[in-house]
């Protein structure tokens, strides 16, 4: 792959003659994108500067990947999947391997985190990128995580936050990525539509292209109407009488919870997405989350994804008041619940925890119907 990517054409063919990218001399006069498959419009000025429109991103490819001269990132991307299909491969039968595409992965990454550069604009795990690295100089071991990080962004004169939630599948380009767009600013409803216009636009774009700046670009530009209906909502709600808010309690249950970087997940999803409750680790596990509906339902989404099956939604409860949600909680914060293990099994992943301090637990937060629900039984409280 790597060959590939020194400047030379990107098909695959091994009779055509490679055509190497010019080396950079200096900034000059625009000219077209070097990318064999550069799209009209997008000009390069040599210099290895960074430039749009269409958030061309222009720089040296810094990730191991060597190149003759700075090149369009997007471009090079589209022309090597264009190529394939020039030399006649068919899509479904497209020699395209996964260490190909996580290559482009991190070219993608390395663009977002140079027109990003500021600290928490981009929030990506600092071990994301080394885990694919290591997979790239060996990948004989297992696939690495999949790549995810968030992406804020300044929407309109005001700024307002919106962030772009990005999820990459293993085959992304070849597959479409999971993106999802949230802001506080925006009611539910305006979410909904927002990210069901940013699904439907990445759908029409080709199949093989990067489009996550894409993406970004049309977070920005088409925010604005939503974040504005949304602010029109809220000032005749606040004219009208005391609006009536819910506050969302899931109870979920899991045959077990140990690994540290699911954990790790849980308890910053529900920081994150002000959420209290929570989280029994062991066997079996168990996780409460209360706040807002929309915030308890993007914890459920985000911690599912990718392969979390042997995991359930038990019960939900959806209480009504006039008031602040915060007044009827049942907890306030988001707690790491660790009993002591029930009996003496010898292997670190075969204990129980001691369900009666458990049940103990939800008495004493008015809860211990809860117990019946999780577990299918009525709760004895353990010996004190």
């Amino acid at each position: 792959m790597a060959a590939r990517w020194a400047g030379l054409s990107l098909r695959r063919d091994a009779r055509a003659t490679p055509t190497p990218l010019r080396a950079a001399a200096g900034p000059s006069a625009p000219r077209p994108c070097p990318a064999p498959s550069g799209k009209s419009g997008c000009v390069w000025d040599g210099s290895g500067s960074r430039g749009y429109p269409a958030l061309h991103t222009f720089t040296d490819v810094t990730l191991g990947l060597p190149t003759a001269a700075p090149v369009c990132w997007l471009c090079l991307g589209r022309s090597y999947f264009s190529s394939q299909r020039l030399a006649g491969v068919e899509d479904s039968a497209m020699a395209v391997t996964v260490k190909e595409c996580l290559e482009l992965q991190l070219l993608e990454v390395e663009m977002l985190l140079s027109m990003f550069p500021k600290r928490g604009e981009i929030n990506l795990d600092k071990d994301a990128v080394p885990s694919v690295q290591r997979y790239l100089k060996n990948s004989d071991g297992a696939l690495p995580p999949q790549l995810e990080y968030c992406i804020a962004l300044d929407v309109g004169e005001a700024k307002v936050k919106v962030e772009l939630q990005v999820h990459l599948p293993h085959m992304y380009p070849q597959v479409a990525p999971q993106l999802f767009a949230r802001s506080d600013a925006l009611h539910r409803q305006q979410q909904l539509q927002l990210n069901t216009c940013l699904t439907s636009h990445i759908s029409s774009l080709d199949s093989g292209d990067l489009c996550i700046c894409e993406a970004v670009q049309w977070v920005k530009d088409n925010s604005l109407p939503y974040l504005e209906n949304s602010k029109i909502s809220s000032e005749h709600a606040s004219k009208e009488v005391r609006v009536k808010e819910f506050l969302h309690r899931m109870w979920i249950y899991s045959h077990h919870i140990y690994r540290q970087e699911l954990r790790k997940k849980i308890f910053d999803s529900a920081k994150k997405l002000n959420l209290t409750g929570f989280c029994l680790t062991g066997k079996p596990g168990v996780i409460c989350v209360e706040g807002l509906q929309e915030n308890c339902e993007e914890f459920w989404r985000v911690i599912r994804y990718p392969n979390w099956k042997h995991i359930s939604c038990k019960h939900v409860d959806n209480i009504e008041t006039e008031g602040n949600i915060d007044d009827i909680r049942l907890f306030h914060g988001f707690e790491d619940l660790q009993f002591e293990a029930h009996g003496d099994y010898g292997l670190r992943n075969d204990y129980h925890m001691d369900l009666g301090q458990f049940l103990d637990f939800l008495k004493q937060h008015q809860s211990g119907h809860i117990f019946q629900i999780l577990f299918g039984v009525e709760g004895k409280l353990s010996d004190k």
